[in-house]
């Protein structure tokens, strides 16, 4: 019974970590340049936000199985859930987020200006 609360916790944990990790980096995206597409900048926060946990798995496959033929697919296989996060749980809470966003600040804003 406790190993399946663990994973339900362990599952939603990661959910909220990697969309927290997205609306953050819309947010900063968004103060930093503010004259990129909303579109752009959440492409850029989910892809920010799926491929960062992984980079601690990365970093241990690749110091210890190096690129050997083993190794390269043991890391396509995380690269590929990074994508994964991406995909599926980064890209949807920065696009949620920044077109609310854009809603709100309304048709005058420089923002809006190179679109």
């Amino acid at each position: 019974m406790f190993g399946v609360l663990s994973m339900l916790f362990g599952l939603v944990f990661l959910v909220a970590l990697i969309a927290g990790l997205a609306i953050g980096a819309a947010f900063v995206l968004e103060a930093i340049t503010p004259q990129t597409r909303w579109k752009l900048r959440a492409v850029w926060a989910g892809l920010f936000a799926g491929f960062l946990p992984i980079t601690v798995p990365l970093a241990a496959l690749v110091s210890e199985t190096g690129f050997s033929s083993e190794g390269i697919i043991a890391i396509l296989a995380v690269l590929v859930g990074g994508a994964m996060f991406a995909v599926l749980l980064g890209f949807p809470a920065a696009y949620f987020f920044l077109r609310a966003r854009e809603a709100k600040r309304g048709a005058g804003q420089p923002s809006d200006a190179f679109e």
